[in-house]
């Protein structure tokens, strides 16, 4: 790598406007000394971003600057096998927390698909993983926080309040983009699925997953721009999900009418 793309690269992820009274460090081929997980055999270790910041209170009372450590590794295990090696490293002071972070139902990958995080209240950090395969090789991000235990339960008490919101975990390999969603009246999730899969591919998945959930399959119309399907539940329920052709995947669109709400 020519001199110039070092500097660059490292200019890019050391130099962040506006993030004033953080303390940046990058380490190639290292992870900080304080470094708390044990990574599994035959874990490469790419580098390491730490930024430090002063504890500084918002005058709302809410939001803190806050130590953030993220390390980049690749593995030649599948992202389930890293995910679970890293698990099984993880001492009883870990526990596992909800992810994503602000669930909001509709279109969901699998905790071992590539991410999952943990909470430590002794160390007062959120870890979280995220992976991917490329060419034969996962490329996992392993991100730390500072986190405290209030803000912790505050999440866990958000996470509750999303707990019944519909979902539908996507086919391996097809990533989920949020962009939209509610829940008054009627739930409803947009998103962006970055697949290579024909839609019908998506459709037979999902009728599978959601024939495991109790719904059936009522209609579905397949064309070239974009395709529907609708399915119904024993007690009256509705959902229907919306697919539109856009460059790498789907703009998808999923809306739920539970039966408590047909009945009102």
């Amino acid at each position: 790598m020519e001199d110039l793309e070092r500097r660059l690269l490292y200019r890019l992820l050391s130099f962040n406007p506006g993030l004033h009274g953080f303390e940046e460090t990058v380490r190639v081929g290292e992870v900080p000394p304080d470094f708390p997980l044990s990574l599994p055999p035959d874990t490469t270790v790419l580098g390491s971003l730490e930024q430090r910041s002063p504890r500084l209170m918002m005058p709302n009372g809410g939001l803190q600057l806050h130590d953030h450590v993220r390390v980049m590794v690749d593995t030649p295990l599948p992202i389930g096998e890293f995910l679970a090696g890293l698990r099984q490293g993880l001492s009883g002071d870990w526990q596992r927390s909800s992810w994503p972070p602000s669930p909001a139902g509709g279109f969901v990958t699998s905790a071992d698909q590539g991410v999952f995080s943990y909470f430590n209240a002794t160390l007062e950090r959120m870890l979280t993983v995220e992976g991917r395969a490329e060419e034969g090789v996962t490329q996992a991000m392993l991100t730390l926080n500072e986190y405290t235990r209030e803000q912790f339960e505050q999440t866990r008490a958000h996470h509750a309040h999303h707990e019944q919101l519909f979902t539908l975990t996507v086919p391996e390999g097809v990533t989920v983009m949020p962009y939209g969603g509610g829940s008054n009246g009627q739930e409803s999730a947009s998103v962006f699925l970055g697949t290579s899969r024909t839609n019908r591919e998506l459709f037979e998945a999902f009728s599978r997953e959601m024939a495991s959930q109790g719904w059936n399959e009522q209609a579905r119309t397949l064309g070239e721009e974009v395709s529907s399907a609708g399915w119904s539940s024993g007690q009256g329920g509705v959902v229907v999900i919306t697919l539109r052709a856009v460059t790498g995947g789907f703009a998808g669109r999923m809306a739920v009418t539970r039966p408590e709400q047909i009945r009102t």
